[in-house]
């Protein structure tokens, strides 16, 4: 089962003004190819290592005009 990650955190001095935190350091692909590729990007099955071990992710990776 993939879990899609989404993580915020409010540190703006704006209040109500979130901000993602880079979550790269904690992801690593798995393969040499996507599972999956479309028009507009490809999916790639990672992993996303937490304090609670690791949880296998996808991640849509957009292509640039």
């Amino acid at each position: 089962m993939m879990t899609i990650v989404s993580h915020f955190q409010y540190h703006s001095p704006v209040a109500h003004e979130p901000t993602l935190q880079d979550l790269m350091p904690f992801i690593t692909k798995v393969g040499n190819y996507p599972v999956a590729r479309g028009g507009f990007g490809e999916i790639w099955k990672c992993i996303y290592e937490t304090d609670r071990g690791p949880i296998n992710v996808c991640l849509w990776c957009i292509f640039r005009p």
